[in-house]
């Protein structure tokens, strides 16, 4: 009977060692295969609390950034349309302009004019962008603007007070609309179809439209007037029956516009703001894939070396020891 200098013991450290080191080029076989330090919070849990408190920044950022790229898509979608209106009303006060001179009233239907320019501003002021009526308020899913209902002009226009028609074709609300663009900071860049420049630009083609062929001078002047205080491009006459307003079209523009320019501003601040969060959350996510192969080829190493030692001890005996 040979006797074994190895013993149970010293075999079963040599085993445990081993089977540990096992256990680690697993463990770095996944972190290579996944990029990933550990696929738990129990394998960085020193670092476990950061990890979520940065991840949880990030989520707030990324749906802040995600209201922020909507929002600046209506605002374009905003920019264009009023932009459009202008023009719209640019034409008509063209048209309005040659009616008066030299007595030519007879030789343009301003009605039919007047009557399409309308229509066309009344579409406009109904566009949708992703399924939202951007000119309703909060009303987002209902036409802003209906034509139908409305009460004939005065006569003569010049009566006052002079009526305003909001009423009878606005369908949305006064709840504009507004987003949380940082935390605590809100962006309000709503502005609906009552506004009184857009609501002059339509008092003045539905009283033209009304005015039959040949228009009367009082009308075509009133409706000029109603046009020049909301393009701008002229002072409100009370002769006319029309008062000053707080916004022209082009206040409107210049309101998305500096909404438009907050909104930029703190897209780029987010951007930056995600460009650090994401080299955080990598740093203590991810691993150092060629760190981990290295550390694989030397865990291998004594692998291979604590398997060739326990097969020698196994075979080693007493009497092959003295020999």
């Amino acid at each position: 009977m040979t006797t074994r200098i190895a013993t149970f013991p010293y075999q079963q450290l040599l085993l445990g060692q081993a089977l540990k080191t096992q256990q680690g080029m697993i463990d770095l076989q996944v972190q290579i295969s996944s990029g990933k330090r550990s696929q738990d919070y129990t394998g960085i849990a020193q670092d476990s609390y950061r990890l979520i408190s940065l991840k949880s920044t990030q989520a707030r950022a990324n749906q802040q950034t995600q209201s922020i790229r909507q929002a600046t898509g209506r605002l374009q979608v905003m920019d264009s349309t009023i932009s459009q209106i202008y023009d719209v009303a640019s034409r008509f006060r063209t048209t309005l302009l040659s009616a008066l001179n030299a007595g030519s009233t007879e030789s343009v239907d301003t009605a039919a004019v007047a009557s399409n320019a309308l229509n066309e501003v009344a579409g406009l002021l109904n566009t949708q962008y992703e399924g939202r009526y951007v000119f309703a308020g909060s009303r987002t899913t209902t036409k802003p603007v209906d034509l139908s209902g409305w009460p004939l002009p005065p006569n003569p226009v010049t009566t006052t007070p002079a009526p305003t028609y909001d009423s009878y074709y606005y369908k949305g609300d006064d709840v504009m609309a507004s987003i949380e663009a940082d935390t605590g900071f809100t962006v309000d860049y709503g502005i609906g179809a009552d506004e009184p420049a857009f609501e002059y630009v339509m008092r003045a083609m539905y009283y033209v439209s009304k005015a039959g062929v040949p228009a009367d001078a009082t009308t075509l002047n009133t409706a000029l007037n109603l046009l020049n205080t909301a393009m701008g491009t002229g002072a409100a006459d009370p002769a006319y029956g029309v008062q000053p307003i707080a916004r022209d079209i082009a206040d409107l523009r210049s309101s998305v516009g500096v909404a438009q320019q907050l909104l930029d501003d703190n897209s780029k601040r987010l951007s930056d703001l995600s460009l650090y969060l994401d080299q955080n959350i990598g740093d203590i996510e991810n691993v150092d894939i060629a760190e981990a192969m290295s550390q694989l080829a030397v865990q291998q190493t004594q692998l291979e070396a604590s398997y060739t030692t326990l097969a020698r001890l196994g075979q080693l005996s007493l009497v092959q020891f003295l020999k």
